[in-house]
């Protein structure tokens, strides 16, 4: 799987994926990611409802499919 930006698409609605953005708070090169959902509303709302969506995300992916045992 590849990062796509949201420039050139914005996830499914509703569907929960990895996504990632600059963290700048510890510099040049670092990233944030974390599973969100792209809402029909056209916003970005985390997995967890006690965290507060971020914003600045620049790129998405699918969630892969989990271990096979």
């Amino acid at each position: 799987m590849t990062w796509i930006s949201v420039k050139d698409q914005k996830p499914p609605s509703a569907e929960p994926v990895v996504y990632a953005r600059p963290d700048f708070r510890r510099g040049s090169g670092h990233w944030s990611v974390g599973i969100a959902y792209w809402t029909v509303s056209k916003k970005w709302n985390p997995e967890l409802e006690s965290i507060h969506a971020p914003t600045g995300f620049t790129h998405w992916m699918p969630i892969p499919d989990p271990p096979r045992s």
